[in-house]
Order: C-alpha cells, then sequence, then structure tokens
C-alpha cells in the first residue's frame, strides 16, 4: 500500500531574508515513497512582493530556490534541483488576472518568477514548485526538512549599449573605459571578444603609477566574458542583511566558522547588525535586527560563497554599466540615473545606520521621470551609484577575464568556498570595485555617490571585508 510522506519544516530564520516587502509564507514539501514507480518532491509555498513590475523597457522578478537536508543533521542544507516544467499556480491572492512566469536556466538550481502581462503593483500567489526527488549528498527516504528561499531581481535586456566615459578628467584621474582614438565611449554590440589597447573601437584606460587597482590594460576580453549584450538579471537590491543570515543558518558548522562576518572590533559600530544567537530553538542560529539593511563587512568570497549557494553568479563590470547606463547615451560624469548631478538623491543612510528614503517617498512612485530622487539606474536597479561598493569581475586582470559565467550549483565546500573554478577568489584576484561606498559620518572619502565610468579601483584584486563593501549577484537568462 502507497503511503504519503510529509517532510518536516525545519524552524529557521527564512523571513530575515526577503527585502523590500518580500515575503515567502506558508511553505512546505511533500514527497511520495522511495519504492514508488516515480519518486516525487513538491514544494507549495505563497510569495508575496510589492513593487512588482511589468512594462515595455523591462520587468522584475524573484528567483526562487530550495533546501533539504538529511534527517540526521540540524545543519549543511543541500540544493534541491527544480524540473524544468510541471510548475502552476494554485491560487492569485490579489486577484488581479496576473499569473506568474516561471524560467528555468538549465543548471535548475532554482526558479525565476516574473509576471504575465504589463502590470505595477503588488502580487501574491500561492504556487506549486517540482523538485527533483535525487538531492546531492542524500538518500531520498531521508529527506526529511527543507527550505524556500527568494531575492527579487531585475531584468537587463538583450540589446546593445555603450561602455566608458567622455569626460577627459574622469578618464585620466578615475580610469574609467574610453575609445583611445575618438577619446569617447565604446559601444557593445555582441558577446564577441573586443580588444584591450590603442586600435579605435578597443578598450582603453588609464593604468598609470597604479596597474594594480586599475587593471594590466591586457587583453582581449574573450567571448566567453559575459559583457551585458545578452539579457541578465541583476539583484534589484544590494546582498542584505537577512539574505546572509539565511544563508549563515544553512552551513555546516565547519563552513560557518569561514563564512561569519561579524568578528571585527568595529563590526556593530559600523552599521553590521548580525549576530549569533545560542540556545534559541536550535544552537548557534545566526539573527539580525536589521534584515533589509545592506549587508556591509562582505568579503568577496563570502559574497561568492553567497551566490554558489543561490544558485547565482557574480556580475562582470561590464554588465554594472549596462545595468547601470542601459542603452542610454553617455554623459560626462553620469550617474546611473542618467544625469550628472547628485543633488536630488533622497535615499540614505541614517544616523541609525539604515537606507532610508526621505520621509513621503516611497518605492511605488519610482518612474523613468524621478531616478535621480531614488537613487536607481536606468533599468530600476537600485543604489548602483552609491551606498556601498559593488564588486565586480574585472577585464583589469587573466584571471578575470578568465570568467566564463557559470552560475553556482547551490552547493559550496566544506570550507564554506563557492566552487566555480573560473570565479575569481581573494588568493587569485580577478575582482575590483565600482559605485562607490558609504564608510560613515565626516569621513574624508567624500560622497558614497560615483558615476558609472568611475573604476579608481576597478582591478584591485583583494577582497576584504569593510565597513563599506558589499555584493550582488546575477542570473543569465538564455
Amino acid at each position: 500500500m502507497k503511503k504519503k510522506i510529509l517532510l518536516a519544516l525545519l524552524i529557521t530564520f527564512s523571513f530575515q531574508l526577503m527585502a523590500s516587502e518580500l515575503v515567502i509564507t506558508n511553505f512546505s514539501f511533500s514527497g511520495s515513497p522511495r519504492d514508488t514507480v516515480t519518486p516525487k518532491l513538491t514544494a507549495y509555498f505563497t510569495v508575496t512582493w510589492n513593487n512588482a513590475w511589468k512594462n515595455d523597457k523591462n520587468n522584475d522578478a524573484v528567483w526562487i530556490f530550495f533546501k533539504v537536508r538529511h534527517q540526521n543533521e540540524t545543519r549543511n542544507h543541500r540544493a534541491a534541483m527544480v524540473k524544468l516544467a510541471g510548475h502552476k499556480m494554485i491560487y492569485n491572492f490579489q486577484r488581479n488576472g496576473i499569473e506568474p512566469v516561471f524560467y528555468v536556466p538549465p543548471h535548475r538550481a532554482g526558479v525565476l518568477i516574473s509576471l504575465s502581462a504589463k502590470y505595477r503593483g503588488s502580487v501574491s500567489w500561492r504556487l506549486k514548485i517540482e523538485l527533483d526527488a535525487q538531492v546531492r549528498g542524500i538518500d531520498y527516504a531521508n529527506i526529511v526538512f527543507g527550505d524556500v528561499f527568494g531575492v527579487e531581481m531585475v531584468q537587463v535586456p538583450q540589446g546593445s549599449f555603450y561602455i566608458g566615459e567622455s569626460d577627459t578628467l574622469i578618464q585620466n584621474r578615475e580610469s574609467a573605459f574610453f575609445d583611445l582614438t575618438t577619446k569617447g565611449r565604446i559601444l557593445v554590440n555582441s558577446e564577441k571578444s573586443i580588444s584591450v589597447g590603442s586600435e579605435k573601437g578597443s578598450i582603453y584606460y588609464n593604468n598609470k603609477n597604479v596597474p594594480e587597482f586599475r587593471g594590466d590594460r591586457m587583453g582581449p576580453v574573450p567571448d566567453s566574458f559575459p559583457k551585458g549584450f545578452h539579457s541578465f538579471y541583476v539583484m534589484k537590491y544590494e546582498l542584505s542583511q537577512g539574505n546572509y543570515v539565511s544563508f549563515l543558518n544553512t552551513l555546516g558548522n565547519q563552513s560557518s566558522f569561514f563564512r561569519s562576518n561579524l568578528g571585527g572590533k568595529e563590526y556593530y559600530k559600523g552599521r553590521g547588525g548580525i549576530k549569533r544567537v545560542d540556545g534559541m530553538y536550535l544552537e548557534g542560529v545566526y539573527m539580525t535586527d536589521y534584515p533589509e539593511r545592506p549587508a556591509n563587512y562582505i568579503s568577496w568570497d563570502d559574497g561568492c560563497a553567497f551566490a554558489d549557494w543561490a544558485g547565482l553568479r557574480p556580475m562582470t563590470e561590464l554588465e554594472f554599466e549596462k545595468a547601470a547606463r542601459g542603452p542610454a547615451n553617455v554623459l560626462p560624469g553620469d550617474y546611473p540615473w542618467g544625469s550628472s548631478s547628485s543633488e536630488m538623491v533622497s535615499r540614505y543612510y541614517d544616523r541609525e545606520g539604515n537606507l532610508v528614503f526621505e520621509k513621503g517617498i516611497a518605492e511605488k512612485d519610482l518612474s523613468d521621470s524621478n531616478l535621480e530622487m531614488y537613487g536607481a539606474s536606468y533599468f530600476w536597479v537600485m543604489d548602483l551609484g552609491g551606498s556601498l561598493w559593488e564588486r565586480v569581475v574585472t577585464i583589469g586582470s587573466n584571471k578575470g577575464r578568465s570568467f566564463k559565467g557559470t552560475h553556482g550549483d547551490g552547493f559550496v565546500d566544506q570550507f564554506g568556498n563557492a566552487t566555480n573554478a573560473d570565479w575569481p577568489t581573494e588568493v587569485e584576484g580577478g575582482l575590483g570595485y565600482r559605485g562607490g561606498g558609504y564608510y560613515d559620518f565626516g569621513m574624508a572619502f567624500g560622497p558614497s555617490h560615483t558615476s558609472v565610468a568611475t573604476r579608481p579601483y576597478g582591478s584591485w584584486g583583494d577582497g576584504p571585508r569593510s565597513v563599506a563593501y558589499g555584493f550582488r549577484a546575477c542570473l543569465s537568462v538564455q
């Protein structure tokens, strides 16, 4: 006689993963016994997020991924792969006629959920997602716990765009990209390799005196390096403390030693809010009082580990310029919101260390006409021009140029490290910094907003933890 088994829910703090009112609730897993003809594993949950949109330009989405674990383990969650088909909406709580569109990428580490038609507002759906019953490292009969996680994403559509800077002062001082023959912008109109040097159409940048910060000015940038021409999704917000807490709480004991980021002397003074609490439900639970606060003190290896765990990947510096500027023309010293001014930006860190809007400004009112006020990019990606430094894969070193854009598989190694061979690491280098970062009140670093093309540390290979260092991940789509 066939019997149904229910996978019990682990008491976790996944609600802390959610930023900007993204909430995943009422989740459960069910399956059939191992000896059935077709073993099944199904996830049920309700996903709700505000300020969703689909318009003529692009759309936002939620990337959902799943973790299960062995019945004898309290940590060390493993990724459950998503099937390519069979997903459905059970109920639309908004009753607005908008249905979810499911996209499962080839690596199947999660499912991207977007809107079926033009819309602006809140969405709330009860969903059913089919998962692989075979989970790496766990016999099917021992899968007893599970959890569902999600991050908000923004589509960057396929198309040509410009990189670089037309202001000669910024070109020289900030190591911005430019065409040496025209002294201006560079068109990216495919994913084919781009030469680096003094020839027309090539990428050139000033690396005088500090090539270790600005890059080796060698090339070419290979075909396999993601340049931003093809469509991709990027996290709408920087990695949050809630995101990182959820990540830490799924790691095994040993790997959590390496990825826990709260050991510095000034961590809490510098806007850090993650803490470890013992004796509450489970030993050694990580929590934060500020789940939506951007997660600073994140090293490059920390960020890559999160990306691998979430089935995402790092962003390249060419993709950064596409996500910020879109197909718009290059203006001298332009910010992601399309002007050379930051006077109207009304998103800032308050005295408590939270990233907030001025009173009376709500994200639901964001539009193409008020991007500067919100500090939003052409595609409505938040905080690319400020808040925390954006860690990116650089074109300024051989290790960076060797990046092929592979995605994480949902697993990190025993030391909590990402396992993708093409990804840069803190030891090997291959990373850089874009976008600017906020340090503290009264610091001599100037304002946290920087122009799109600014890259004085565009190839600085170090990736330590710091008050102004964060992370943001991407997802390629076909």
